[in-house]
This record gives structure tokens, C-alpha cells and sequence, in this order.
């Protein structure tokens, strides 16, 4: 007699396929290959799995591809952790040659990039959300 109120479980009824014949979602040509040092970054995301989030990315990549290539907008979301880490300066040089038409933010980022001590001089569409940023700032209700 066990100890224990469950008993163990039983495997009756239980049908089983042999993995030659069930198939499946991933193939040895969607895995991942090492990169190797010298082969550039369309190698390095060539390289990557061909599934799950990879996948996603390289699509990303080729829509941004695409919309620079037909002159359309490209508009990045991102919220204050973008610009508290540093990526400022990476946003501007992405906006400056064209990868970035535009910035949507919530009021955290455009706030933390008027603060933002970065290197490089904002781009001239960020200086309306810089100046906002700033007023409100000063704007804030008094206290009751």
C-alpha cells in the first residue's frame, strides 16, 4: 500500500507515433549557423534561426527596407527607457539617414530626451517635442 492518495499514472490507451512519420514545424535547415568573425551583419542575421523571433526581425528589416526604399514614413514607438539607456544618439543617426521618419513617445521619453545629455544635436523635428517637454515641466499645477 503507498502513502500517497494518487496513483501512478497509467499509460493504457496511450497511442504513439514514431517520429519518422509525425513530422513537424522546425527542419534542420531552419537552425541557426555560427557566425563567423568578418562576414558583416547581413551574414550575422543570415545566420540567425530561421523561426520564432528571428524570423519576426528579419521581416522588420525587410519592411523597413522596403518603406525607405519607396520614400514612405517610418515612424518608431518607444517610451523613456529608450533614451534613459543611451540609444539618443543612435536614434538621431538612425533619423538622419533615413531609417526614422519620425518618433512617437509617450510624455516619459519626449521628457527625458529634453534632459538628455547627449552628444549629438538633436534633429530639427525633436525640437517642438523638446520644448513641450520643457514647459510642461514648468507648468506643473500648484499643489492644493
Amino acid at each position: 500500500m503507498s502513502k500517497y492518495a494518487a496513483e501512478p499514472l497509467s499509460f493504457e490507451g496511450l497511442k504513439t507515433v514514431p517520429i519518422a512519420e509525425r513530422g513537424g514545424k522546425v527542419m534542420v535547415d531552419h537552425f541557426a549557423r555560427p557566425y563567423q568573425k568578418g562576414d558583416g551583419v547581413a551574414r550575422l542575421l543570415g545566420s540567425l534561426p530561421k523561426l520564432l523571433a528571428a524570423d519576426v526581425f528579419r521581416g522588420v528589416i525587410e519592411a523597413l527596407q522596403r518603406a525607405k526604399a519607396q520614400k514612405r514614413a517610418i515612424l518608431w514607438g518607444l517610451g523613456g527607457h529608450v533614451v534613459k539607456c543611451g540609444l539618443a544618439d543612435v536614434m538621431v543617426d538612425l533619423m538622419r539617414r533615413g531609417w526614422v521618419t519620425g518618433f512617437v513617445m509617450n510624455g516619459a521619453a519626449s521628457i527625458t530626451i529634453s534632459k538628455s545629455p547627449s552628444r549629438a544635436k538633436p534633429a530639427r523635428t525633436w525640437t517642438p517635442c523638446c520644448r513641450t517637454a520643457a514647459l510642461a515641466r514648468r507648468k506643473k499645477p500648484a499643489a492644493k
